[in-house]
């Protein structure tokens, strides 16, 4: 269970886009000598599942897909995305207020505090204390949001350019589960996935918010066994 590159104790990666960590996480099962694996992603770890899965679907067995998005943002609700656009604003704030923005934010994000103890809480914390740490982080936000802005605005114009043939879809068989209560990325955003995912299994956990694998683990840990099983 790897730390993304850039979060947690990893070494920040090439580029903070989809693809280029989804090139590292193959990589990493080179450099261990896994061939095919079930790919479990939450949040941004998800935006790396789904361009495993589309670009590296030999290496992918099933994706696990957990609150993260394809192809679609909602951006009134997920405004925190573009404020991380706005130069050192966030790394000052989050260097002034240290540990009590990001408790903060979890707390607004998830639907059970209580999931949280001290000691998970202070790792949150600790991962984020360094200016360095921070803009690696914040450089997910950024690359995302702008590269999704540009290709709105891209399609709005009349001059835009569209694309020439429908985008690839994700082939391999794929759960994604989705904490309702989630309040930065509703469950909305699954609506058109079956648009873009050929074998796709949607679950919904009622009273969950954002953070499924802390507020939830033993629906989640089931789900994610059931499917495993069954596909």
């Amino acid at each position: 269970m790897p730390d993304l590159p850039g979060m947690g104790r990893s070494d920040p990666p090439e580029a903070s886009d989809a693809a280029t960590v989804a090139k590292q996480m193959i990589a990493m099962l080179d450099e261990l000598g896994i061939d095919k694996v079930t790919v479990v992603g939450h949040d941004f770890g998800g935006a790396i599942a789904w361009a495993l899965g589309l670009a590296h679907p030999e290496r992918v067995e099933r994706l696990v897909v957990i609150n993260s998005p394809l192809r679609r943002l909602d951006l009134r609700r997920g405004w925190h995305m573009l404020a991380f656009n706005i130069p050192i604003l966030p790394e000052l704030a989050f260097t002034l207020a240290g540990g009590r923005l990001v408790e903060k934010m979890i707390h607004l994000t998830s639907k059970n505090e209580q999931a949280f103890d001290h000691a998970s809480m202070d790792e949150y914390k600790a991962s984020l204390r360094t200016i360095g740490a921070q803009r690696t982080a914040f450089a997910y936000y950024r690359t995302v949001t702008r590269r999704y802005l540009a290709h709105a605005t891209r399609r709005m114009l009349p001059w835009g350019s569209k694309p020439a043939q429908p985008s690839r879809k994700v082939e391999v068989p794929t759960l994604v589960v989705w904490g309702v209560q989630d309040p930065v990325l509703p469950v909305e955003l699954t609506s058109a996935m079956h648009e873009h995912v050929s074998n796709l299994t949607i679950k919904t956990l009622e009273g969950v918010g954002h953070f499924v694998p802390e507020e939830a683990p033993k629906a989640l840990a089931d789900r994610i066994s059931t499917f495993i099983a069954n596909s």
